[in-house]
This record gives structure tokens, C-alpha cells and sequence, in this order.
């Protein structure tokens, strides 16, 4: 089937709603109300807040695109939202803003990010003389029906990818008769005494090699995605598998695990543990309570190599030494659970 495209002007398809201002320190309390700022992490969201924050933007199944900050960067938000100046609040004129509709939309849109910088800001008027390409039917009017037909085909496969893949997963996994975590024992532990802790490379050159490419994953200080921030190509000291991230700076005190390969920053400090029969679920336990213990540090005060060989980590204690074991089922149960509620939800959700 051969589809027909046309350039048509962004303000004949879109009402354009503007953001407002407000600092993030005056919202209040947390809650379930998103707020949506200039930001490309995290589908635009910065924090969620309390229904008190609601203004003139509370929005829901929306695009939103950043005119300021990461500029360019387009989002669909299909749940309630408040949203700031910083972005351009988007609804279709003459179709119902469907899900699918949006996201084929969203993808047209961020087509055109090269075209901002922060000196060409997207403001509501260029915001509005934007022109994007769309598909359009016989009278060229845009084909919203192929739009919706095209995402859901690619929703459903990616669907139904997963759902073999999670019933695999958990036909493979079973549940382990522990106790609860409130009844094991618990020891402290010097986490030099458990782990072995290294740096990453100092002169990696991360930026350089990210847009040069690559197949490793390069890990450095973010919050997102396991800590991967691009790819690098092989070699390196840093190289290793199987091992946890911690973050020295920027969101620090954030751990990942990584049994895949990879490359790390000078900006995270590496870690692996000297029992070799600690599994994947043995190490996801480990991140969570290195979590915990890192929330007492800040820009101000780094996650060091000094500071981490220090540092005391509480665990389920079995014979005076951390029982991997233990938390390896623990960690175990709790990934069945999460299969068995969204094996559930997929059902329900297929006889709707």
C-alpha cells in the first residue's frame, strides 16, 4: 500500500496551549499529579506532586513539546499533568486525541528537534508555522486512521514479544518458602569486606567516542537507564561484567547492576563482589540497600572510593556473612510476582 504524505503548517492540526510559570521548590507535597518541565528524561515528568498544584494547565492524553531546555523534545502524556512554561501544551482540532494518533504524531514532531537551539526557540509562534509531513488520504485530508492502524500494529507485536517472552521467563523461575525479610537476621558490613572497588576511566573520553558509536554500553553518574548513557567501542581498563555501578557525582549514590559488558566513567566507582556464586538477584538486593545507605550523600559530600571502602552496608546475615543466598530468592519471589501481575493484566486486557 502506497502511502501519500503532505507538508501541512503544525497550527491547522494542533490547539497550542501554553505552559505556566512555576518553581519547582513552591509545589506542593508529593502525590500523583505529574509535572511536566523542559526536561528529555523521564517522559518529560520532573516530579510528581500533590492534586493541590492542579492550575490552568491540568491536562490529560496530550503532546507536549519543550521550547526551552532540552529544546525540541516532544512527549505524550496520557495521564493528569501539570505542565510548565517551558513547554507547549498540544491537542488535536478536528480528531479525537487518541493514543496512538499522538504517538505516530509525537514521532513526526521530533523530526523537527534539529531545527531548535537555544537561540531558534520553539516559541507558540514558531511552534505554530512549524510544518511537519503527515500521511493524507485521496482528498488530502491527514489519515488519521492510518496513523492509529500503523501504532497499533507496532504495539501489538511489541506486546505480544514480551508476554512470550515473560510466560518463558516465569515458566523457568519457582517460588522459593523463605522467610519474611522482618524474620531473617541482619548484620552490618564493611563493603570492602564483601566487594572489590575500583574507578572507572579518567580519560574515556565519553562524549566523543557516544557520537562516534559503538556496541558497549558506556555507564556514567546518571539516574536513568541502568546508568547507560550511550555506547563506546570495546576496550579500556574499566571493561567488566557482572558488576555494580555506584554513582560518585551527579545522581549520586544511585547503584546499578550490569551483567552485561561495559565501560565505565571515572564519575562512578565499581564494584564486585568477592563471593563468586552471588547471582543477578544477589546483587539487584545489593543496589537497593547501597541505595539506601547513599541517600546520605550529596554534590557536597561524593560517593568516593575512600568514602565507599568505609562505608557499612546492612544485609541478611547468616553465620556472620551475608546470606546471598537468602536474598537471591528474595529478589526471586518478588520477580515472579511482578510476572504473574502483568501476565494477569495482559489477559484482562486482551478480553476487554
Amino acid at each position: 500500500m502506497t502511502i501519500k504524505w503532505e507538508r501541512k503548517p503544525i497550527r491547522d492540526i494542533f490547539d497550542i496551549q501554553s505552559g505556566k510559570r512555576i518553581l519547582r521548590e513552591e509545589l506542593r507535597e508529593d502525590g500523583p499529579l505529574a509535572f511536566v518541565s523542559s526536561t528529555e528524561k523521564n517522559n518529560g515528568v520532573t516530579k510528581f506532586v500533590s492534586e493541590a498544584n492542579a492550575n490552568k494547565t491540568l491536562s490529560s492524553n496530550v503532546l507536549a513539546i519543550n521550547y526551552n531546555g532540552s529544546l525540541g523534545s516532544c512527549f505524550y502524556h496520557p495521564y493528569k499533568a501539570i505542565f510548565s512554561d517551558d513547554v507547549k501544551i498540544l491537542s488535536l482540532k478536528d480528531a479525537q486525541n487518541d493514543r496512538d494518533v499522538l504517538l505516530f504524531f509525537k514521532t513526526l514532531l521530533l523530526k523537527q528537534k534539529n531545527d531548535a537551539s537555544y537561540a531558534f526557540k520553539f516559541n507558540a509562534n514558531r511552534v505554530m508555522n512549524q510544518e511537519i509531513m503527515v500521511p493524507v488520504g485521496d482528498e488530502g485530508k491527514i489519515d488519521y486512521a492510518y496513523m492509529k492502524k500503523r501504532v497499533g500494529e507496532i504495539f501489538r507485536k511489541k506486546e505480544e514479544a514480551y508476554l512470550k517472552w515473560a510466560e518463558k521467563r516465569l515458566s523457568s523461575m519457582k517460588r522459593e518458602d523463605i522467610p519474611a525479610l522482618s524474620s531473617v537476621k541482619w548484620g552490618q558490613f564493611l563493603l570492602s569486606d564483601i566487594c572489590d572497588i575500583s574507578s572507572g576511566e579518567f580519560n574515556i573520553n565519553g562524549e566523543e567516542e557516544q557520537d562516534g558509536g559503538g556496541e558497549v554500553p558506556y555507564v556514567t553518574s546518571t539516574a536513568q537507564n541502568n546508568g547507560v548513557s550511550g555506547f563506546v567501542p570495546e576496550g579500556g581498563p574499566s571493561l567488566a561484567k557482572g558488576v555494580i555501578s555506584v554513582n560518585r557525582t551527579g545522581s549520586v549514590g544511585k547503584a546499578f547492576y550490569h551483567p552485561y559488558w561495559a565501560r565505565f566513567s571515572y564519575n562512578v566507582r565499581i564494584l564486585k563482589l568477592k563471593d563468586e556464586k552471588a547471582d543477578e538477584g544477589a546483587h539487584l538486593f545489593l543496589c537497593n540497600q547501597l541505595m539506601a545507605a547513599g541517600k546520605s550523600y550529596n554534590y557536597g559530600r561524593l560517593m568516593g572510593t575512600e568514602r565507599l571502602t568505609k562505608a557499612m552496608v546492612y544485609l541478611p546475615e547468616k553465620d556472620n556473612r551475608p546470606d546471598f543466598e537468602y536474598m537471591s530468592k528474595y529478589v526471586n519471589n518478588v520477580m515472579i510476582k511482578k510476572y504473574e501481575e502483568y501476565l494477569s493484566w495482559a489477559k484482562t486486557k486482551k478480553n476487554e
